[in-house]
């Protein structure tokens, strides 16, 4: 991917880098459990986010601060409730370990 693009996404990427539990492939492809979660690609018509939720592929446009903030809105909640889902069995791992 072209520097310029790595740059124009900056913000979207260092927000999904904040996620311990996705993990970056490539500057522009994250993966979450060994599986594709997002990867940016370049097109003649622009840029655009692959999204992958249970519900199927999401292809989301990501030119614009507002684009990707609609990408943002759009993986978040995803995000935030497997992360604390991984944090309380982290919690409740290292509390059943405490008496042993």
């Amino acid at each position: 991917m072209r520097k310029e693009t790595i740059e124009n996404l900056a913000m979207l990427l260092n927000f999904l880098r904040n996620y311990e539990i996705l993990s970056e492939v490539r500057p522009t492809n994250f993966r979450l459990n060994g599986k594709g979660f997002i990867h940016f690609h370049d097109e003649s018509n622009g840029l655009w986010a692959d999204i992958f939720l249970s519900k199927g592929r999401l292809r989301m446009p990501a030119n614009t601060a507002s684009e990707q903030a609609e990408v943002i809105g759009t993986i978040e909640p995803t995000l935030e409730s497997l992360e604390s889902g991984t944090q309380k069995r982290k919690i409740s791992k290292s509390r059943t370990n405490l008496g042993r």
